[in-house]
């Protein structure tokens, strides 16, 4: 039952926005306890979860890259990385995404003004994350699966496993064909380098770079679900998910953690929320929430559980501090 609430969940992956979590007020309410305990007890109790555990699954968020100064809702990161976009008026990259996210003959330029910036953005600052080279450490030797809403690529340049990655919005760094036609993935890489490099005198981008899909004529896109796609494709993913399926399944009757990592409010229901109903239906599961923004959890069931760690402070000391303990 577990898998296909899994399974229901990727299929109706949009129903909340962090927005609305944060508006209403009615997902995300209930601290649990342990996250006032001590710090070097939380530590110890998730050391020791982490050292007993037979499987790993490990959710990866957005709050990976706002340790590394990219936080997609801020006003000074928008400003600093995309001062074109601020000067139009928009108050953040999200806005930005948002508000590119459908292409048409009317806003062709203007749509790959922006994403050019944007996947030349990525692609400069994607190469290191301190966090995920400690998450490697932590995770060495060990049976996992790493399930990831982070568009921008980077958990790949980290040395992990390929196979046992799943991005599961996409990827920012890939484009498809405007109407899935076909379920081929092309890099953006050489596309954007053609782009940036040949502007007009207004410093637009030319309409001969415009990526167009070589089988139906239409434009190619990012791939991701996020956008207002007429079909998204699934290739780049679609064995992962049968991948991670069967690690699920191998999971539920062994000793597994899930360490959950700077996942916000944005898609609950793709990491947050089912880590919370696998360790509420599986007794031998544990959860570690290591998360500055929100710890808190959705059910009185867990407020007080001794499966639950939550750790609110920064995510790079909370692993670094798990993985210096490592020996003990």
């Amino acid at each position: 039952r577990l898998v296909e609430q899994l399974a229901t969940w990727y299929s109706d992956f949009s129903q909340y926005s962090e927005e609305e979590c944060e508006e209403k007020n009615t997902i995300f309410y209930l601290p649990n306890k342990t996250a006032r305990t001590d710090y070097k007890y939380r530590i110890s109790e998730a050391k020791k979860a982490l050292k007993e555990a037979d499987n790993i699954l490990v959710g990866v968020g957005s709050g990976v890259l706002i340790e590394l100064g990219i936080d997609h809702r801020d006003r000074e990161t928008a400003e600093k990385y995309f001062p074109a976009q601020f000067r139009k008026g928009f108050n953040t990259i999200r806005e930005m995404i948002l508000y590119y996210g459908a292409i048409s003959s009317s806003n062709e330029i203007s749509y790959w003004n922006f994403w050019s910036s944007y996947i030349d953005f990525v692609l400069k600052h994607n190469k290191e994350s301190k966090v995920l080279n400690i998450l490697k450490e932590i995770l060495n030797n060990r049976n996992y699966f790493i399930i990831t809403t982070n568009a921008d690529h980077a958990i790949f340049n980290c040395g992990f496993d390929n196979e046992r990655l799943l991005e599961i919005l996409g990827s920012s760094v890939r484009l498809q064909c405007n109407n899935g036609c076909n379920d081929a993935i092309y890099e953006a890489r050489p596309f954007i380098e053609k782009m940036l490099s040949d502007k007009d005198e207004n410093g637009d981008i030319k309409k001969e770079y415009i990526p167009m899909c070589p089988i139906c004529g239409d434009y190619l896109v990012i791939n991701h679900r996020q956008n207002q796609l007429n079909w998204f494709v699934e290739s780049p993913t679609r064995h992962k998910k049968s991948y991670y399926d069967r690690f699920i399944e191998d999971s539920l009757n062994k000793k597994t953690v899930l360490l959950e990592i700077g996942c916000r409010l944005h898609f609950p229901e793709l990491i947050r929320l089912s880590f919370e109903q696998f360790v509420m239906k599986k007794p031998q599961f544990k959860l570690i929430r290591v998360n500055s923004y929100d710890c808190s959890v959705t059910n009185k069931e867990l407020t007080d559980s001794n499966r639950v760690l939550l750790f609110n402070e920064k995510i790079y000391d909370v692993l670094k501090d798990i993985l210096d303990n490592s020996g003990d």
